[in-house]
């Protein structure tokens, strides 16, 4: 792969969407149809929308659908707003997701046995005599559709580029970034050995998928031989070339550092501590600790009822994984204070945490059948990040959506008797690890020196090239960061289990696209192979089933969960969780299964970067009103999550928290009293951020209120309290808040939860745990209420007229380039499928 240089990623994608704007592809030979070939389909309900479009805007046949699905995408919310939306009216806002449904409007035969029609939403319908003829279309629908978002995963996956820094929900922030943060650049010969592995684990199925996954990349091969790209694109950086099956393979790289990694700052962990003890002293440094993490907060809503432990842990000498753990001091490695002179160490990038789907089971569905309303969010683009295709032949009954170049599977859809979604698990298959620092001739090392000591010897680092932007690698992973330990340098290294594991995600996809998946028992074997971190879910005509998917490994006994460890041999992994003990379930009690990156289960502890877990989730907003649903229609069931889609989570958590602390203590005006009337009135109605008459401002002045007051919110219930600490270089979690913006997502990796449940216990509506510190008012409650209603005071000062224009909340479409378009905020799926079916 050609190196990118320092120019700059971002001017480089809007180049060439601009170049390629103005290219129109040679269009093979088409003939028009009418419809589709009839599928047997037993969905009683099949919809689905992707805004704004499954076109892409480079000019060509697909252009024209580029911007047809915003409209739809935007106007449901007017329905659910008033109430009057019904199963009779959402075809006015998804659309026919059957399989093969569609009007056809041109259709290529790109080589013998292979057959794609293109509907009128530009989504195409691939039909080949043979597995490895769909694979083909698949990958030449792919090309002709979104080439250039395949071209930039396959540049970031063999880089490695977001896992070092890249701003890994952000893929045009990566790009940007790709000349100026270290690459990991995996080599071929390393995505090819987890293939192989791949292949041996899939045992007949493995020769299968080698097969597709070759002939995907021979459908964008032919694609590109027939539309060939402008050469000035190889100027300006953008090596356009033939594609192989480890190009493909690299795109689950992508896939799996966006959206599939948890865990790994454990030396944040340790700053974060070391400052909280040394203002507080060790002991209350842990309780505040431990209070600040929420690692298992029971008063969290959990993905999945029951009780799953993890971490467990197992002995040097062997032995079952047990959750008992006795921390031995000689295996944590707490790095010296930054501000000592040592270099900072690349933090995880955020997970994106805005996917969220409801599943309601047979027993409260008004058909008897279970309903599914959900998708993945990965922000706003045009081209979109997604595409859907419907594929058939071989054995592939499939439709949905696939992150383009990732392989020829529909990743996130449905098959003719099942659908299945995720939200991404963010759950720990990381650790840092501090390798000491060496040199082969016996003198000091330095911080940096490329040896390392690892079971007694002294081994040199490697890496695959000679680039100066290649990271260095142990044993463990690549070195992210170099600092010291009491003094000593020492080298950071993050070690992944789902590393060079990749592939074995398709074993999973080729089962559920070849619609092998028998019944809901089947589902949790066939995700289980899959090493990155998601919350599935699956529904079927009787059943709904979860399961949460990832390689976790079993630590040594005695390492800390939370803090760094010492990778020096003694300390190593001892192999991986079994997935039987994983979270999952088949029909819950509760009738329901809910997601939004929330807690994943009772015992499952969060990851050692996820500080924001607990009373005040997003998934609460879903949970409140799917819990009214009983004899549910998919109407009802659609307007659930919608409307949880435009509540604001701090009005309906902080904000009726600091409510009830308020009311301890008379208001101090008349004004005063008339606005926490307000406030409570808009929470209580939903906490909505709305404009109706898209005037370009709020609905409702308390919009604005709650915008401003948040962030003084939280600096008046903690800020005293953790002094020093509540200092952007220490605390977790990093941002107080995550505010509505033109991606579309907010009200994540915040402090919600944690002012939710402070005020909760000063109010007296939450007890608190022995030895709790209380922060607000130093836990008194007339002393908090009085500092609430100054905070209050304080805000309405500067928001006199609470009014606050949308124009920078409105969802845009990333370049921008192509498309100037933008509906309302909506904290919504991207790709968001409604799913329901009748008997086989």
């Amino acid at each position: 792969m050609g190196k990118l240089g320092r120019a700059g990623g971002v001017w480089l994608v809007a180049a060439a969407v601009v170049l390629l704007a103005g290219c129109t592809p040679a269009p093979l030979p088409t003939e028009a149809t009418a419809a589709g070939v009839a599928i047997s389909d037993p969905a009683l309900v099949a919809l689905d929308i992707l805004p704004p479009g499954n076109g892409s805007p480079f000019g060509g046949f697909t252009s024209s659908f580029t911007d047809d699905q915003r409209e739809k995408y935007d106007r449901l919310d007017d329905q659910v707003a008033d109430g009057t939306l019904t199963d009779s009216a959402l075809p006015n806002f998804f659309d026919d997701a059957h399989l093969g449904g569609g009007t056809i409007v041109r259709t290529d035969r790109p080589r013998p046995g292979v057959r794609i029609e293109w509907d009128d939403h530009g989504v195409p319908h691939v039909y080949g005599d043979t597995a490895a003829d769909v694979a083909f279309g698949s990958g030449w629908a792919v090309a002709e559709a979104r080439i250039l978002v395949a071209e930039l995963g396959r540049i970031l996956g063999r880089a490695g580029a977001i896992e070092m820094g890249g701003n890994g929900g952000d893929l045009i922030a990566a790009i940007g970034k790709l000349g100026t943060v270290t690459h990991i650049n995996y080599t071929d010969a390393e995505l090819e050995q987890n293939l192989s592995e791949t292949v041996a684990a899939a045992g007949s199925d493995g020769p299968k998928i080698v097969t597709a996954l070759d002939s995907f990349a021979a459908g964008i091969n032919g694609w590109l031989d027939v539309n060939p790209f402008p050469q000035q694109l190889a100027s300006i950086g953008l090596p356009w070339r033939h594609w192989s099956r480890d190009d493909v393979l690299a795109v689950g790289i992508v896939v799996d550092d966006i959206f599939g990694a948890g865990g790994g700052d454990e030396v944040g962990n340790a700053a974060a501590w070391d400052q909280l003890a040394e203002q507080f002293g060790a002991t209350t440094a842990t309780t505040i600790y431990d209070q600040l993490r929420l690692p298992d907060d029971p008063t969290a809503t959990p993905n999945i009822n029951g009780r799953f432990d993890y971490p467990q842990f197992a002995s040097v000498g062997g032995g079952a994984p047990s959750v008992t753990n006795v921390i031995d001091p000689a295996a944590v490695a707490m790095p010296d204070p930054v501000a000592s002179g040592a270099s900072a160490v690349v933090t995880p990038t955020d997970t994106p945490t805005a996917s969220n789907y409801l599943a309601v089971s047979a027993e409260r569905s008004k058909s008897g059948h279970p309903i599914l309303v959900g998708g993945p969010q990965s922000s706003y683009f045009s081209p979109e990040l997604l595409f859907e295709m419907d594929l058939h032949g071989g054995g592939y009954n499939a439709r949905g959506i696939t992150f383009p170049g990732l392989g020829p599977w529909v990743v996130i859809g449905r098959s003719r008797s099942y659908a299945w979604t995720a939200t991404a698990g963010g759950s720990d298959v990381s650790d840092e690890r501090v390798e000491r620092l060496c040199e082969t001739d016996g003198s000091a090392p330095t911080t940096g020196s490329t040896h390392y000591v690892f079971d007694g010897q002294c081994r040199a680092m490697t890496r695959p090239d000679d680039d100066l932007m290649t990271a260095w690698r142990t044993v463990h992973g690549p070195v992210v960061g170099r600092t010291t330990v009491d003094g000593a340098p020492v080298a950071i290294t993050r070690q992944r289990m789902s590393r060079f594991q990749t592939a074995q995600a398709a074993r999973a996809f080729w089962t559920l696209n070849q619609g092998t998946v028998v019944d809901a028992a089947d589902f949790a074997p066939t995700m289980s192979s899959i090493p990155m971190s998601f919350n599935w879910a699956y529904v079927n005509e009787r059943d709904i089933a979860y399961f949460h998917s990832g390689y976790y490994p079993v630590r040594a006994t005695g390492v800390s969960y939370e803090f760094p460890s010492w990778g020096t041999g003694q300390w190593e992994w001892k192999g991986r969780l079994d997935w039987h003990r994983q979270p999952q379930g088949i029909n819950p009690p509760s009738g329901e299964l809910v997601s939004w990156n929330n807690k994943v289960a009772d015992g499952w502890t969060t990851a050692d970067n996820d500080w924001a877990v607990g009373a005040g989730q997003r998934v609460d907003l879903i949970a409140e009103r799917a819990a009214g649903l009983h004899d549910a229609t998919p109407a009802e069931v659609v307007a659930a999550v919608q409307d949880a889609g435009t509540a604001d989570l701090r009005g309906e958590r902080a904000v009726t928290a600091m409510l009830a602390v308020l009311a301890a203590t008379p208001a101090p005006s008349a004004q005063l009293d008339q606005l926490r009337t307000k406030l409570a009135t808009w929470a209580a109605a939903g906490a909505h951020r709305r404009d109706r008459n898209d005037d370009g401002f709020y609905d409702d002045p308390m919009v604005p209120l709650v915008d401003s007051l948040f962030v003084p919110l939280v600096h008046t219930v903690f800020g005293s309290g953790l002094g020093e600490y509540f200092n952007e270089e220490y605390r977790r979690p990093a941002k107080l808040d995550t505010t509505p913006s033109l991606t579309g997502s907010a009200f994540s990796h915040g402090w919600y939860s944690l002012v939710t449940t402070d005020l909760r216990r000063v109010s007296g509506a939450e007890a608190s745990p022995a030895g709790a510190v209380n922060f607000c008012g130093g836990g008194d409650l007339v002393t908090c209420s009085k500092q609430l209603w100054d905070t209050l005071y304080s805000v309405q000062q500067v928001v006199p007229q609470f009014l606050k224009p949308t124009i920078l909340e409105r969802i845009r479409f990333i370049p921008f380039v192509t498309d100037a378009a933008s509906m309302r905020w909506v904290n919504r799926s991207t790709y968001q499928q409604v799913m329901s079916f009748g008997s086989r």
